[in-house]
């Protein structure tokens, strides 16, 4: 069985997102506040998405997002 990254995951959702929708790597990069080749690294997989990546692009209607476990309790939901 093949292992996928987290990682890989978030950019391979992040390329259907861009897709569906006709953006850019410049739309990411407006919604990330980055400059598009950090969005172009982070897609590749040169560059790791943050925290802060997965939220903002979650807010911005991306089909991502985290569920943190804490002591077996979800939190932030």
């Amino acid at each position: 069985m093949k292992t996928i990254s987290k990682q890989a995951i978030i950019s391979d959702e992040v390329r259907r997102y861009m897709q569906a929708l006709g953006l850019t790597q410049v739309d990411i990069a407006k919604t990330l506040g980055v400059q598009a080749p950090a969005v172009s690294r982070k897609i590749n997989g040169s560059r790791r998405w943050s925290i802060e990546d997965v939220d903002r692009l979650e807010a911005d209607g991306c089909p991502i997002g985290l569920r943190i476990l804490y002591m077996g309790e979800e939190v932030g939901a």
